[in-house]
Formats: C-alpha cells, structure tokens, sequence
C-alpha cells in the first residue's frame, strides 16, 4: 500500500506528463499485493470453517470495488478536475493504510504466538505453487488496473471519443466486467 500511495502522491502534484504515466503504471503494479495479502491474512488469521465464507466476501467486495471505484472515478473526472479523483484515492488508500495497520496491530496483540517477520514466511516463498498462485494473481489483476487507469488517455486523447461517452463506455465495462467476475 505504501508504493501505491506514493504513486498516488506523484499523480496528484505532477505536471509533466511522463512522471503521470510513471505513477500510473507503479499503481497499476502496486496494487496487486493488497490482493494477494488480504488472502494470505484470511488464511493466517481465521477459522476453518469460516474461511470460505469469508473467501467469498472478499471475492464479492473486490468484484463490486473494480465495478464501483472506476465508475465513481469517471464521474468525479467528469464533473470536477481530474486531479479530484487522485487526491479521493490518495485520502482513501491512506485510510486503507491506517485500518490495516490498526487491524494487524489488534490481531498482532490477542495472538502473540505468530510472528509476521521475513523469515516466518520464507518457507512459503520457497513454495513453487504459492509463488504461481501469486503470479497468476498478479497478471490477473494488474492488467485490468492498468487498463482502467490508462484507457482514458487512449479513447480521449487518441482515438478522440467525447468524454462524456467515454465516461459511459467506462461503466458499461466495469459492470461487464462485475457480472462476469
């Protein structure tokens, strides 16, 4: 969350064009370890029984979040200046930030028999299925950021689609993309 709020940061105070394209592009990256983490946690931190619930909120709240927060994105976009949607996502990952640290922090406390350090995950970076379980997320996920956040460049400036219409275009993909997820 750290490199995706400092690429937030770069994005809202730049004007020059390529460190706009540069901050784009380590959020599009960035954002795919959160992914990942938030199932790793689950698995660490919760009950047997309850981790499939709990697989499927995550998975419901993550198709909702790539169908809600591209289309919230566009309208602000639309009807304000651009760089209100990136000071938005600046305030709202800093928010993430705290909330996860808060949360680790809690559960850090009631459970002081598990040690979140390098070393205590060494023997799952050297697992050959999670480190394929966590690329395949990565080329999953990060594809589709990238998209979102770089396609108005691409309908707007090049292919010259009103912003209005690319703004509908927009949703109408997100929710595609929601219904399908």
């Amino acid at each position: 969350l750290l490199f995706f709020i400092l690429a937030t940061l770069l994005c809202v105070i730049t004007s020059n064009y390529k460190f706009f394209l540069l901050g784009r592009f380590i959020q599009g990256i960035s954002i795919a370890s959160p992914t990942i983490l938030i199932y790793a946690i689950l698995i660490e931190h919760s009950k047997f029984n309850n981790r499939l619930k709990k697989l499927g909120y995550i998975n419901g709240l993550l198709a909702l979040s790539m169908v809600i927060i591209p289309t919230i994105g566009s309208h602000l976009g639309l009807y304000s200046h651009w760089r209100l949607n990136f000071f938005v996502l600046l305030c709202l990952s800093i928010l993430a930030m705290l909330l996860s640290n808060k949360t680790i922090q809690s559960n850090r406390n009631l459970n002081n028999t598990s040690s979140i350090s390098l070393k205590s995950y060494l023997p799952l970076l050297k697992s050959r299925k999670i480190l394929l379980f966590i690329a395949s997320l990565c080329f999953m996920i990060t594809p589709y950021w990238i998209f979102i956040s770089m396609s108005s460049i691409y309908y707007v400036n090049d292919l010259g689609l009103p912003l209005i219409e690319y703004v509908y275009h927009k949703d109408i993909l997100a929710i595609i993309f929601g219904v399908v997820s």
